[in-house]
């Protein structure tokens, strides 16, 4: 019930409870009391009257209600009053603990009251800016309170009683630029009267830095999809000229001119094709260039690094096995996981102990516990190379260890970030490589991570596979949308000896497939092709033929990984611009297997 309902009642039960007493004494007959008059009066019923002692019961009664009136009020209006002090202590409350700073103009311009008891970036406290302009006592102020559209859109609320908003670029006297949405509200009072008008600014420096990114990284993504499908076309291009030109160079004779002109454009195609593979690197949004890469140099390198980074107190230990092996990897990606284990192990140890870093060759064997976050069976055989990071820290509970690979988990406090390891367990799996943690509380932490050992393949003659003698066995059908890759596929394998039938089509060479599934001994498709892509014309091919070798072209860079390659039972895995010997070196290993 609200105060002056509860107040009136009062009043009310008051003047009823008077009245009642009044007409009790003036109207009711009372026995007369003898002490008063003679005695001839005495056994006579009289009223009594205002000469009589009646006002004395009238006094005490409205004595009586005007203080449990008083008393009534007062513990009303008390209660009341709290109430609305807990209410405004609520507001207060909720309106300082804003991150918007909120606040009341008045028709003057000046501030009337702000939530804040200090104004931020200055050393002027609520009570000092109060009475004066915004643009006076906020940094920055001059460019976000003090121009003509902030101070029409407070007129104009005053003027028209609706809301207003804009968006303010202001400069810090340090040079730092800040970005202000200021959104304008009346206040008014109970006839209509627009008194005051409500003035919010929220500090939106960081959502306009996050647009911008978003915009970069859309333009990027743009970039790259461009890129892909330039590469795509402009690969199949280069394919197309660099497997004639080492035709006619197998065809020239030694020592021509001829021979000499087209090693030149051999040389320059090969360069435009390094050309468009930097193109893709550098519109992927991950940026990740993998190369054969000899991980000796790069990790004691990148400890150095880390020598002058981390505190004297922790010792580095290098148990680094000298060996000539390399990884396919991007060695930004290296450095990153080795400096994030190394960060995390600094952390754990509290600023001191031994952090181990070791390198060495290994093979898995049967009992290995390397060997559980390697799936693949045939990636098991290979040999590897064992990055391992292992400290003398607190170690972690096994509770811990299940989430480290989890993107925002850490066991910091106070930080938003994890510790960098879902980071380091996607570039490793990237990589198709493991990464194994073991640790213990009290008994420090160690990390292991396998990385495949990279063969490359054996550099020779670029034009010799072209002069074969026919003598090469094997029927291939050879599917691409470009007829100019059919045709130089189809003129290069028919070269040496081989069967070839040509398709442009998927859907085509299905067809063709189906109505003969014995006729092939290998298929060599393109990845990305309209309608049925190489991936869906593998399926249905494995679903006929699981035995049947089919091999993948591809001029979109890494957009199918070599392990996701195997899996859906593809062979090889090529980029293109497919060299010549590359071709008939494939197709001769392969072939002469399954032969």
């Amino acid at each position: 019930m609200k105060l002056p309902t509860k107040i009136s009642g009062i009043l009310l039960l008051c003047f009823f409870i008077q009245g009642a007493v009044s007409f009790a004494v003036h109207h009711l007959p009372i026995p007369f009391d003898p002490s008063v008059s003679g005695g001839e009066d005495i056994g006579k019923v009289i009223h009594y009257t205002a000469y009589s002692r009646g006002w004395i019961p009238e006094v005490l009664s409205a004595l009586v209600l005007a203080a449990l009136l008083i008393f009534f009020s007062r513990r009303a209006l008390g209660k009341h009053m709290e109430r609305l002090a807990e209410r405004e202590r609520n507001y207060r409350s909720i309106l300082f603990g804003l991150n918007d700073e909120i606040i009341v103009l008045d028709r003057d311009y000046r501030i009337r009251d702000i939530n804040r008891e200090k104004i931020p970036d200055t050393d002027i406290s609520r009570e000092a800016a109060i009475g004066h302009y915004p643009f006076e006592v906020f940094s920055g102020g001059s460019a976000v309170f003090r121009n003509g559209e902030t101070e029409e859109m407070v007129a104009a609320v005053f003027r028209t009683k609706t809301p207003r908003q804009c968006r303010h670029r202001a400069v810090t006297e340090d040079g730092r630029e800040m970005w202000k949405d200021i959104r304008i509200t009346p206040m008014t009072a109970e006839n209509g009267e627009t008194t005051h008008a409500i003035l919010t600014v929220r500090d939106v420096t960081r959502e306009v830095g996050m647009q911008g990114q978003l915009r970069q990284s859309q333009k990027l993504e743009a970039i790259g999809v461009l890129a892909g499908g330039i590469a795509h076309d402009f690969n199949n291009l280069l394919m197309t000229i660099l497997l004639n030109i080492e035709y006619v160079l197998a065809k020239s004779a030694e020592e021509s001119a001829e021979r000499e002109s087209m090693e030149m454009a051999l040389e320059a195609g090969r360069r435009a094709s390094d050309l468009v593979d930097q193109i893709l690197t550098f519109s992927r949004t991950n940026r990740i260039a993998k190369k054969p890469l000899a991980l000796v140099p790069l990790v004691k390198e990148i400890l150095k690094m880390l020598r002058a980074s981390l505190p004297a107190t922790i010792e580095i230990r290098r148990e680094i096995v000298a060996t000539s092996e390399m990884v396919l990897a991007d060695p930004s990606q290296i450095q990153q996981i080795l400096v994030n284990l190394c960060t995390n192990a600094a952390d754990a140890m509290n600023g001191g102990g031994v952090i181990t870093v070791g390198l060495a060759p290994h093979r898995i064997g049967p009992e290995d516990p390397m060997a559980d976050p390697i799936a693949d069976p045939d990636l098991r055989r290979r040999d590897f190379l064992r990055l391992t990071v292992a400290d003398t820290g607190a170690g972690m509970p096994e509770s811990v260890q299940d989430k480290i690979f989890d993107p925002f988990f850490t066991t910091r406090p106070c930080q938003a970030v994890g510790m960098g390891l879902s980071t380091a367990h996607g570039a490793v799996k990237g990589m198709e490589g493991a990464i194994l943690v073991r640790s213990a509380p009290e008994k420090g932490s160690r990390f292991d991570i396998l990385l495949p050992v990279h063969i490359p393949e054996k550099a020779g003659d670029e034009t010799a596979p072209l002069n074969g003698d026919g003598r090469a066995a094997g029927r291939i059908l050879v599917v691409d949308d470009d007829n100019t890759v059919v045709q130089i596929l189809t003129k290069t394998l028919t070269e040496v000896g081989y069967e070839v039938t040509g398709e442009t089509d998927g859907e085509a060479a299905l067809n063709r497939f189906k109505a003969s599934p014995d006729a092939y001994d290998l298929i060599i498709t393109d990845l990305t092709m309209p309608g049925m892509t190489g991936i869906d014309l593998n399926r249905e091919i494995q679903a006929i033929r699981p035995d049947l070798p089919v091999v993948m072209t591809t001029g979109y860079g890494e957009v199918l990984s070599p392990g996701e390659a195997r899996r859906l039972g593809i062979r090889e895995l090529m980029a293109k611009p497919v060299s010549g010997v590359r071709l008939l070196a494939l197709a001769s290993r392969i072939l002469g297997k399954e032969n």
